[in-house]
């Protein structure tokens, strides 16, 4: 049950608190389709084929435009300069359409990594580091730990909710930019309509809002997770209750000493400088050129794997990720966080004025 424990704690905490596994979520689907989006992919040959739609249609609505003003007897020089004006910028959009569309893209992830936060700590349990976490899950007593996985299923599971509505949102998003790269041009030639509400500026604009749906999705992880963690700052100290966790990292004493006495087996009659070496190289971190690792206090590291955290800064840290006596406040931020993730598209149409 502790290896049970540790993954869906850990996720909780990832999932609510941090940033960074969102962003790797939303970049892995945008680097999978980035070669798409140039001229060496295949979406670029399709939009040489439509372009040359785009340009009919767009000598299409040229001449309807002009046949309805000579039906109302509104023709005049400056309603031939206006739409001889419109045309070049439609045939500009259409040539550079795909170009366009590749430069929102790119900007919407760019505002994205902008957001991610410079911690350290988003990256604890990523790594060896999950074995100090395991250890000192191990030494939660068996109540504690049923208790500890009831009160997790619920958040645990919107979690994962939260997680599948981020992934459909992004793959969707993927693709629909794709589309509309590929179909630019059939959009764009809808220029001659009214010039603030063309079909061209509302596919530009659409688009934008695509693109934003990036940045808006870790806009609302990071708000929900930071309004979580001020709920859940230790006072007393002004540290939260992972940085906390973190200082009191220990020796696992029970792992350290079974090594020991397997070493002191196994090198039965070994002279005690090739027993010692052997047992430092068990016990103790080493760099790429085989060097031990020392702290600040100059100590070698112990490797993760014997170590764990202090007893009590643990199960704060268990209690603080369920918001403590925040409990159901934090089940309410989860179904507004899924809900707003849900809504982010349209979020980014209001902001881009669709």
């Amino acid at each position: 049950m502790a290896k049970l424990l540790t993954d869906w704690y850990i996720q909780l905490y990832e999932s609510m608190y941090g940033g960074s596994n969102v962003y790797t979520k939303l970049t892995l689907y945008s680097d999978a389709i980035r070669n798409v989006l140039t001229p060496s992919g295949i979406l670029y040959d399709i939009y040489q084929i439509i372009i040359t739609l785009g340009t009919a249609l767009l000598c299409l609505y040229f001449l309807i435009s002009w046949g309805t003003k000579a039906i109302g007897k509104e023709l005049s020089i400056s309603g031939l300069f206006v739409s001889l004006l419109k045309f070049f910028v439609g045939y500009c959009l259409i040539l550079k359409a795909f170009d366009i569309v590749s430069l929102m893209f790119d900007l919407g992830d760019s505002m994205a990594a902008m957001l991610i936060p410079d911690s350290e700590l988003d990256e604890l349990f990523i790594g060896p580091m999950r074995w100090a976490f395991l250890n000192s899950m191990s030494k939660v007593s068996l109540g504690k730990q049923i208790a500890y996985l009831f009160k997790a299923i619920i958040p645990y599971a919107l979690c994962l909710i939260s997680e599948i509505v981020i992934t459909y949102t992004i793959i969707t998003r993927v693709l629909r930019i794709c589309v509309n790269a590929a179909m630019a041009p059939v959009a764009c030639a809808g220029i001659f309509d009214d010039s603030r509400h063309t079909d061209a500026v509302r596919f530009l604009k659409k688009t934008l809002a695509m693109a934003l749906q990036c940045s808006m999705i870790m806009v609302i992880t990071l708000t929900v997770g930071l309004v979580s963690q001020k709920m859940n700052v230790n006072v007393d100290d002004g540290r939260d209750s992972l940085a906390n966790l973190v200082s009191t990292l220990e020796p696992n004493s029970d792992a350290v000493n079974q090594v020991r006495e397997d070493i002191a087996v196994l090198y039965t009659g070994f002279i005690p400088e090739e027993t010692s070496e052997q047992e430092n190289d068990m016990l103790y971190q080493k760099d790429s050129d085989g060097n031990y690792i020392l702290d600040e206090e100059g100590n070698k590291m112990l490797k993760y794997q014997y170590t764990n955290y202090d007893e009590d800064a643990f199960n704060d840290f268990l209690n603080m990720i369920l918001g403590g006596s925040n409990y159901w406040t934090i089940i309410l931020l989860l179904l507004v966080k899924i809900g707003l993730i849900k809504k982010s598209n349209s979020l980014c149409n209001t902001i881009v004025g669709v």
